[in-house]
């Protein structure tokens, strides 16, 4: 019998939300696939892998606390390798990755600088 290479510890059932979130995942990487502008397909396929992260978080549950009893706003990325240790190397993958998504685009298009000729 075959073990895994990467042992992780399983519960009998994941919550539904994971669930979605990982079919969710599996579809934007199929949808990736074929999309034909590297730009989308990057962006696609990211979105997928922070679906997938999620998911593990969702499951394997949030980190400890601040000591003063607050939870900080942090990225998927930050909270993965507190989460699930043998996926830091992915995360650090993941956050030193430019953002994905018309979120971390301008909504316009920039001024041309001053003096410029216009049409």
């Amino acid at each position: 019998m075959a073990s895994d290479v990467h042992p992780v510890p399983r519960r009998a059932t994941a919550p539904p939300a994971a669930l979605d979130l990982l079919a969710q995942a599996r579809a934007g990487l199929a949808e990736a696939a074929a999309l034909d502008t590297p730009n989308e397909r990057y962006a696609t396929a990211h979105l997928a892998a922070l679906r997938t992260a999620a998911a593990v978080i969702a499951v394997r549950g949030r980190p400890e606390r601040d000591p003063r009893g607050r939870r900080r706003i942090r990225s998927a990325w930050d909270v993965l390798p507190e989460t699930a240790p043998e996926l830091a190397e992915w995360s650090a993958l993941f956050a030193a990755a430019p953002p994905a998504g018309p979120a971390r685009r301008p909504a316009y298009p920039a001024r041309p600088p001053p003096g410029t000729p216009t049409t």
